[in-house]
């Protein structure tokens, strides 16, 4: 495993506001488990969305090993939620791309089907459950995953030998 630095890029996909609010969540899960294993985050750019949120976030690592990173975390995330600011209280589901590189001038992926596959499912009512594309049902609430807890999440080392599924 190579500790090198690399790339993430995070970008709304689909939901609006809520997807750019789920980038901004998904930024911070990862500066927070960054600050708490001692894994430097430098953040490189971040655009602001109107209405709230951020549209796109690029920072790098070092510290932690990409390939690990990357069979854990990139592809789409999907949130599914009621909005605190929703007057009439429906569920809306909004994605967001996470994507990891070793090259700092890869261009940001513009559609959908660019991000790869849907990698995990944030489901925060009225369950409280993330449904990961590799293990199923993970028995865990989604506010410990976003609070940069992955401890829930099978270890990085076991999974790069184990392929993709």
């Amino acid at each position: 495993m190579s500790e090198s630095k690399f790339f993430v890029d995070i970008g709304a996909v689909i939901g609006g506001v809520e997807s750019q609010r789920l980038v901004e969540m998904l930024l911070e899960m990862y500066r927070s488990w960054a600050a708490n294993n001692a894994i430097d985050f430098e953040p490189i750019e971040t655009t602001p969305a109107y209405g709230g949120g951020i549209r796109y976030a690029k920072f790098s690592l070092v510290g932690t090993d990409r390939e690990s990173f990357a069979v854990l975390h990139d592809g789409a995330h999907t949130l599914i939620r009621t909005p605190a600011n929703d007057l009439n209280q429906c569920r809306q589901m909004s994605i967001a791309g996470v994507r990891s590189s070793d090259d700092p001038a890869l261009p940001v992926p513009q559609e959908k089907g660019d991000w790869g596959v849907e990698r995990r499912r944030y489901i925060c009512d009225p369950l409280q459950l993330i449904i990961d594309s590799r293990f199923g049902p993970i028995e865990i609430e989604p506010a410990v995953i976003f609070s940069g807890d992955f401890s829930a999440i099978t270890a990085p080392t076991q999974l790069a030998t184990q392929g993709d599924p």
